[in-house]
């Protein structure tokens, strides 16, 4: 089988101060740019570790509003639908 190479950045994000008796979390993170200094990759690190806000968000959208169930094909009523009821979330 032929190998196929990708040359691509990587970061790699460690817990600095992780609960007592607990191992530090690590990840390692494919970044689509280049990183040019440690401040890009902190702040890399801080977008990773806010994914689970939009994961829920999503999870929201599906399960508790059922947006899929809405059938809408087109793409600006299914945002208008998804605006609507994300307004619905926030209150």
């Amino acid at each position: 089988m032929d190998r196929l190479y990708i040359d691509m950045p990587v970061i790699y994000v460690k817990e600095e101060k992780p609960p007592a008796g607990k191992e530090p979390i690590e990840w390692f993170l494919a970044a689509s740019e280049p990183v040019k200094s440690s401040e890009e990759t902190y702040e890399y690190g801080g977008y990773y570790m806010q994914r689970w806000k939009l994961e829920w968000f999503h999870y929201v959208l599906k399960s508790g509003c059922t947006i899929e169930k809405l059938q809408e094909r087109s793409i600006d009523k299914t945002t208008a639908l998804c605006d609507t009821k994300s307004l619905d979330i926030a209150d």
